[in-house]
């Protein structure tokens, strides 16, 4: 899983527990860290799954990403704008050497 760059999960019924799994894996040294496109949209996670991947983004987790999709019926616009907004603004920074 180190050598991901592009992870698809649209679609998939993914509730707050999966993004919860997700953001777990990210803190594991190593784990995503070349993924580059993280695609979430169409899934059943609310705010409190998007709280969670916010938070990771925030952190430092992804380091490579450059390309985010996070929708659900269950989530609320103004988290799913909350996510993109500090992708955006993580992005802006200084990337890590490969």
């Amino acid at each position: 899983m180190a050598n991901l760059g592009d992870l698809r999960l649209q679609y998939n019924d993914l509730g707050d527990g999966g993004i919860g799994a997700l953001v777990d894996a990210m803190g594991v040294s190593g784990r995503f860290h070349k993924l580059w496109y993280l695609g979430l949209s169409d899934n059943t996670f609310s705010d409190a799954g998007l709280l969670a991947l916010e938070g990771a983004i925030e952190a430092g987790g992804l380091p490579r990403l450059e390309f985010l999709t996070a929708s659900s019926d269950a989530s609320s616009d103004e988290r799913q704008k909350a996510v993109q907004d500090v992708f955006t603004r993580r992005r802006s920074k200084p990337r890590p050497p490969p």
